[in-house]
């Protein structure tokens, strides 16, 4: 019996315990609740924002079949994978929710990517406040609640930088092919990642200091990702000529660019000064940047040993990733203007694990600083920051045009019709003479969207501006009939002589056609 129970091998246990104390640990376990938190505070009331101009754009190619949205995104100027995300939800549902929902998807993923680079860099404390940080700031969740590719660029951007930092520690091929993925799908998401793979590239071998070998590898790796764009260049050549054109970024003012990106990054977009709401919302945002600033300077105030007397290496290359980036796009501005916080917020990204770095060294007293942050994003998520086209298109247009009523709008107004209202109004909208510039959208117009004189028969003139553009010209003769304004837009109705009197009487009676 007793050699029999000594027979009896009992399995060791002690491996599969480990791993779930690992798998489980309190770091990960924290770092997956701040994730979902995040991902909350991107998806909550995600359609409550009206669509805006870009996002008007994304809207109106994304639900044409693929060709036909291709034909219209490489006469524009971006890049195409954003559009193939959006393609695929906008066959779901056309609800501006559902149109958003990649984007926060894709800001929802950085917080973990960030934390990951701050751990890196100081430690689990400085990984958590940099999840924390990054899952209220408003340059990160604002963002991340746009139909638009810059939340989901600005996540590749981080992991790129992660999977170089990778790569250059262990040149594998699985790790560089990785990393020639990752920078293939960001730049095929937004040019722009260009910047930052250049940037990280540079910063790596500044900061590490790697073998002439590993940094020949890595290097070709990553223009082995950027070949990816061999592919989508050719169909693109429209695209080569807008570069050519002048471009909404008329000219640049440094020092006012600047200001913009540093309030970008602090604060989040700007405010539209028309707001009834302008100076409250100024003041939160202004809270949300006081936020920011403490995180940041945290790294430079004499608080026990500085961060980068022990990770020197770690912290300079996530410095010059983001920082290098910006600064090469600042040059690139001195021959053709782009230095704007938009673009930039595609390469700024990994410079938010640093302010997870400055958090951890105040301890506690960081999480003042993130409710700052918290209540900037809270108010400018809540108030409505642009114009509300769709309501007065809901309210004032669809199931009320019929004959001899034509639809005016102006270049700032014309595509957010075109994506909120119904077909009979899409019919009858048109934009008045010259034609706007091709970065009004123009891509997206259909045929015979300008018109440069009232078509014959028509009675009365229905126009959607936003607050502050001049009426179009082709009303200057007409009578004014009835005016109404939302946030930040206005619904003008006129009649056309000489059946202004019967048009008066119409909207006397409560018909306004």
């Amino acid at each position: 019996m007793t050699s029999r129970r000594q027979a009896v091998q009992v399995p060791d246990l002690s491996w599969v315990r480990s791993r779930l104390q690992v798998g489980a640990s309190s770091y990960a376990v924290a770092i997956g609740g701040v994730t979902v938190f995040a991902l909350l505070v991107r998806v909550i009331a995600l359609g409550h924002q009206p669509l805006g101009g870009d996002e008007s754009f994304t809207a109106l190619v994304s639900r044409r079949d693929w060709l036909d949205m291709y034909a219209a995104v490489r006469s524009d100027s971006g890049a195409p994978l954003s559009y193939a995300l959006t393609h695929l939800m906008s066959s779901v549902s056309g609800d501006a929710a559902m149109l958003r929902l990649p984007a926060a998807l894709a800001g929802t993923a950085a917080v973990p990517l960030v934390a990951a680079l701050a751990r890196r860099i100081g430690g689990d404390r400085a990984g958590m406040w940099a999840a924390l940080a990054s899952a209220v700031v408003p340059a990160l969740v604002l963002p991340a609640r746009d139909a638009r590719m810059y939340a989901l660029s600005g996540t590749l951007v981080l992991m790129l930088t992660l999977t170089l930092w990778r790569g250059v520690e262990r040149p594998s091929q699985r790790r560089l092919l990785t990393h020639a993925l990752v920078f293939a799908a960001a730049v095929l998401c937004d040019y722009f990642a260009l910047f930052a793979a250049l940037a990280s590239l540079l910063a790596a071998v500044a900061a590490f200091r790697p073998s002439r070998q590993v940094a020949l590898r890595v290097a070709t790796a990553t223009v082995l990702g950027c070949a990816a764009l061999l592919v989508w260049l050719p169909f693109a050549t429209a695209q080569v000529h807008h570069a050519q054109q002048p471009f909404w970024l008329d000219g640049i003012d440094f020092a006012g660019a600047v200001r913009g990106v540093l309030s970008g990054f602090f604060g989040g977009p700007p405010i539209d000064p028309r707001l009834p709401q302008h100076a409250t919302l100024v003041a939160l945002q202004g809270v949300g940047i006081a936020g920011v600033a403490i995180a940041a300077l945290a790294l430079l105030l004499p608080i026990g040993r500085p961060p980068w007397v022990r990770a020197r290496s770690s912290l300079g290359y996530v410095l010059g990733c983001g920082l290098g980036a910006t600064l090469l796009i600042g040059l690139v501005s001195i021959a053709r203007p782009v230095l704007d916080a938009r673009y930039v917020s595609v390469v700024w990204t990994p410079l938010f694990a640093l302010l997870g770095v400055g958090l951890a060294r105040l301890r506690w007293r960081a999480s003042l600083a993130v409710v700052c942050m918290a209540i900037a994003t809270l108010s400018m998520s809540v108030v409505i920051t642009r114009a509300d086209i769709g309501s007065l298109v809901r309210d004032r247009l669809d199931g009320h045009v019929g004959s001899g009523v034509l639809v005016l709008a102006v270049p700032d107004t014309y595509i957010e019709v075109l994506a909120t209202a119904d077909s009979d109004v899409v019919a009858r909208t048109h934009i008045a003479t010259p034609m706007p510039p091709w970065y009004f959208g123009v891509a997206a117009y259909p045929r015979g969207a300008v018109i440069d004189a009232l078509p014959p028969g028509t009675r009365v003139v229905d126009v959607i501006t936003q607050s502050g553009d001049s009426q179009p010209r082709l009303v200057d003769h007409a009578v004014m009939l009835t005016r109404s304004c939302t946030a930040l837009a206005c619904f003008t109705a006129y009649a056309v002589a000489p059946l202004a009197i019967g048009a008066v009487a119409r909207v006397s009676s409560g018909d306004p056609r």
